[in-house]
């Protein structure tokens, strides 16, 4: 009888949430959840309530940080109560996301409910991310790529995933493990001229944003750049945008040169690209 009674209660308070009323919606929920502590789905939008709630920008109120705690309370509930592991995972999401920086700021809870996501959906790359993210945040680049390790150990993963990994490698600085997941994007789609462009592209990015690096790193790095390029560039002679890059990077790598005679060459290289470039725009 309580689960008849609160599954007919809870129909009010889904109307005063839509209304986008959550105080009253929140009232309500708390009957509905009075009447059956197991329903699940009453946490839920209690939860949801208690967060929307919530101001951020007023922080020491006591009725405000009480509103994001029954918000956790009632996510931790729902991820409990829930059978269906997608439900579950929603509730964990939300919760995750209150102990982020701009709500609770607990990147210790914030870890448990992302270790207890990769529990609940192991093969899922997104909550390993969010987790290497969390370590990143926190000056703990092992643990961050640890978890990048994983997502990479998983199967049948796309070369978004190998994208994303390149770039939250880039970030701990990892170089080598940013451009072993370009290779291994490239390697999905080896016909596709597009996938060594951006390993160029990553290259030249490395180049012109870190200031640390040494000449010899610097020409090292255009060096393998160009290389990325002319493997497009097999694939597909008239690639302009990849002509225009290996022009830019020759330049780069010219005023970098030791020897006068490499140099020469190097501008000569690059002059080759330019006007092929030239020569692509005509047609």
């Amino acid at each position: 009888m309580g689960r008849l009674r609160a599954d007919r209660a809870i129909q009010l308070a889904h109307v005063f949430f839509q209304r986008g009323n959550h105080a009253q919606a929140a009232e309500r929920y708390e009957v509905v959840v009075g009447m059956d502590p197991t329903h699940s789905e009453a946490h839920f939008f209690l939860a949801s309530s208690y967060d929307r709630l919530y101001q951020p920008m007023v922080p020491g109120d006591a009725e405000n940080d009480a509103f994001l705690e029954q918000a956790v309370d009632h996510y931790l509930i729902s991820a409990e109560l829930h059978t269906d592991p997608d439900l579950r995972m929603q509730s964990l999401g939300y919760l995750a996301d209150l102990y982020g920086p701009d709500r609770a700021d607990d990147p210790a809870g914030a870890e448990i409910v992302l270790q207890t996501m990769i529990r609940v959906a192991p093969t899922d790359p997104d909550r390993y991310f969010a987790l290497a993210e969390l370590y990143e945040g926190e000056g703990q680049f092992a643990e961050a790529a640890r978890m990048l390790e994983r997502v990479g150990a998983l199967a049948d993963i796309d070369e978004n995933v190998f994208s994303r990994m390149a770039s939250a490698y880039d970030r701990i600085g990892r170089l080598d493990d940013s451009v072993g997941a370009l290779r291994r994007a490239a390697a999905l789609t080896p016909d596709n001229p597009e996938s060594y462009y951006l390993i160029a592209a990553f290259y030249w990015r490395v180049v012109t944003e870190r200031p640390g690096l040494g000449n010899r790193e610097r020409y090292d790095h255009l060096t393998a750049g160009v290389s990325e390029l002319d493997r497009a560039l097999e694939l597909d002679p008239e690639y302009r945008e990849a002509w225009v890059y290996k022009d830019i990077l020759l330049r780069m790598q010219a005023r970098l040169a030791d020897a006068d005679t490499d140099r020469a060459a190097l501008f000569e290289a690059a002059k080759v690209a330019s006007d092929r470039v030239v020569a692509l725009r005509k047609d």
